[in-house]
């Protein structure tokens, strides 16, 4: 009875750690994850980025890759509205449906490098795929864009052949040959 009792408690005390947080890039969020989302989102503040959630940086690199997710898109609408008391599970629905099916990377460079604006348009020369263990995996499209001293590049990318909970690498190539390699664990990413 003792052993049962002990078995149960440690049950309950280790759902209420690991129980509270979801983690793994879901393609399709639940009522409870678009919840937790809210909820999220509330705490962002005003910062631009979220969190390093769905930040990868390198040393001494003057770039950086975010992966927009629908949970990170529902947390990122959430805190652009917040004077709003209360979001019904369908506008969330609708604001992450462009992102069915699709994964966002967007690299940011810091404007400041000379070097990088003065080279050729993204859309001639500069690309990026992601590697889901053997399997490359190209964006669909990609648009380009400044923000405050950053340049930006959205990549567009297919989920379908990417697994939930695994561990994927964006490699962005500049003309140069030079290449950036950013590894994304999926399975601590909402």
């Amino acid at each position: 009875m003792k052993r049962d009792l002990r078995v149960a408690f440690a049950a309950g005390a280790l759902f209420l750690i690991l129980g509270g947080r979801s983690f793994a890039v879901s393609f399709d969020l639940t009522d409870e994850q678009l919840s937790e989302a809210v909820e999220y989102g509330r705490q962002g503040g005003n910062n631009l980025s979220l969190g390093s959630e769905w930040t990868v940086t390198k040393p001494g690199l003057k770039g950086w890759v975010e992966v927009k997710t629908p949970f990170k898109a529902a947390a990122e609408f959430v805190r652009n509205n917040p004077s709003r008391k209360r979001f019904a599970n369908s506008e969330l629905r609708e604001v992450i449906e462009p992102l069915k099916g699709n994964l966002i990377f967007t690299y940011y460079h810091y404007k400041l490098d000379d070097e990088f604006t003065q080279r050729p348009s993204p859309t001639g020369e500069y690309y990026a795929f992601l590697m889901a263990g053997e399997k490359y995996v190209y964006p669909l499209r990609y648009t380009t864009g400044t923000r405050f001293k950053e340049i930006s590049l959205d990549f567009v990318f297919p989920a379908e052949d990417i697994e939930e909970g695994s561990q994927i690498k964006f490699v962005f190539r500049e003309p140069s040959g030079f290449q950036r390699d950013f590894v994304f664990d999926l399975d601590k990413i909402r």
